[in-house]
């Protein structure tokens, strides 16, 4: 990238983010009868007092949507609205402890760790022979649930002015670059001022439509543990539209972290990132079951009674998963997506019913409702209404957001009822999938967490 496409790419950037020095040593405290002691200025203790008050405050909200048959996840990102921004609640102090820059910080840490086993379980828990002898309905299913949402997101997105902020105005580049010539002692030609608005415009188009991009994922992919939840809460597992919602949400999800993997690279200018990611994610898939599934059926086949199976080989299984996370997050992939992948490619066995049944109660009800409370901890709806409408945008992009909130949940519906008339299944099966492909989960909530933190 030369230097033209270098001050462009920083010229929209956004400011710098204030940095926050913790110390050390204040991990725990001493006691509370010293003078001018504050639990805040403690990490542990301020996480203990977080974790002890966030987890009983979701059990209550989720006893009172339990009438509204809604996943624990709605009552974790309400806590999280509540005492995260600070607009709920004004009390400072209590602000103090519950949105504690030395808490906060450990609650991210143990809400991805658990999102990173809990995604890794949900595969386990998959049986493969579910959804054997859906080939053809499948494939079908999976291209109606990308082509279709993604595209007609995309495209109503760009149709209703989305994201128009990104493009800076000729008018507006030229203003700033008389303004920086008058201050140097060598100015632009016309050359070099007529070649940078073309860059920065690249530059600005370019980032616009990884904006629309992030929004069309965060809208059309579908949580493969959320759908799992559901469809065996409802005890309809074994059920067409269960196995057809199932086997796409597996897909959905596996391409979803590549998908956003690739377009944080993208949003960075780093052009040839996304096609290396793309390899690795095939690479990856491959050795899993190439050499990971036939090694875990060594090992069962060695152990094959489950009282043989000692928390040894349960803790040899885990750090192997915090291995694969651990690989992926160093080449540029998040762990989730390494971890899913194992899971997905563990056979069935005395091995994987021992692993969920010793660590899926703890992990699902402790740490990975932590991962949820922090989502909901980023929103602000206090600066929401400063954000809505920009200058360079969308008049009313509130309600053009709506819209095409709208229309990516109607092409979900769509891709149900496409599959039903293709394999005549009856049209309440394919609403009953269509209703579960609309099903959202940890993956689209760090779409938009993470373009929340990019500033895109």
């Amino acid at each position: 990238m030369g230097d033209s496409s270098y001050v462009a790419a920083n010229a929209t950037r956004g400011a710098f983010n204030p940095i926050y020095c913790a110390n050390p040593d204040a991990m725990v405290m001493n006691g509370l009868w010293r003078k001018k002691t504050n639990l805040s200025e403690f990490a542990l203790t301020t996480y203990l007092v977080q974790s002890i008050f966030f987890i009983l405050l979701s059990r209550i909200f989720e006893f009172i949507l339990s009438p509204l048959h809604q996943p624990p996840f709605v009552s974790d990102v309400l806590v999280g609205i509540i005492f995260g921004s600070g607009f709920v609640v004004k009390d400072q102090k209590i602000n103090e402890i519950f949105v504690s820059k030395l808490g906060t910080p450990l609650l991210k840490l143990l809400g991805n760790f658990g999102l990173m086993y809990v995604m890794f379980l949900a595969g386990v828990k998959l049986d493969t022979t579910l959804i054997r002898g859906i080939k053809g309905k499948f494939a079908i299913t999976t291209a109606a649930l990308f082509v279709l949402p993604i595209c007609f997101t995309f495209l109503a997105s760009f149709k209703l002015g989305l994201g128009k902020h990104l493009i800076p105005q000729e008018t507006d580049i030229r203003r700033g670059l008389t303004a920086y010539s008058s201050t140097q002692p060598n100015p632009m030609t016309l050359n070099d001022t007529e070649g940078f608005i073309k860059e920065i415009k690249r530059i600005g188009k370019q980032q616009r439509a990884c904006f629309l991009m992030f929004i069309s994922l965060a809208l059309s992919l579908t949580s493969f543990p959320m759908v799992l939840y559901k469809v065996t809460k409802l005890k309809i597992i074994g059920t067409e539209p269960g196995r057809l919602a199932l086997s796409a949400a597996a897909i959905s999800e596996l391409v979803g972290w590549v998908a956003l993997a690739a377009l944080i690279s993208w949003w960075q200018l780093h052009l040839v990132a996304p096609l290396y990611l793309t390899c690795w994610a095939i690479l990856w898939i491959v050795f899993c079951l190439v050499a990971v599934r036939p090694a875990i059926r060594w090992l069962q086949c060695r152990t094959p009674s489950i009282e043989q199976l000692t928390n040894r080989y349960v803790g040899l299984v885990m750090v192997g998963v915090a291995a694969g996370g651990l690989v992926n997050e160093i080449v540029g992939m998040h762990a989730a997506f390494g971890t899913i992948v194992l899971g997905l490619a563990f056979p069935a066995g005395p091995l994987a019913a021992v692993l969920v049944d010793r660590s899926e109660e703890f992990l699902t009800n402790f740490m990975y409702r932590f991962y949820f409370i922090t989502i909901g901890s980023t929103l602000d709806f206090g600066s929401t209404g400063g954000r809505i409408v920009r200058t360079n945008g969308s008049k009313n992009e509130g309600l053009a957001l709506m819209i095409v909130i709208l229309v990516a949940m109607a092409c979900k519906l769509l891709c149900g009822l496409i599959v039903a008339v293709s394999f005549w299944m009856p049209a309440k099966d394919g609403l009953t999938l269509g209703i579960l492909l609309l099903i959202n989960g940890p993956l689209n909530y760090y779409v938009l967490k993470v373009a929340f933190a990019k500033k895109v």
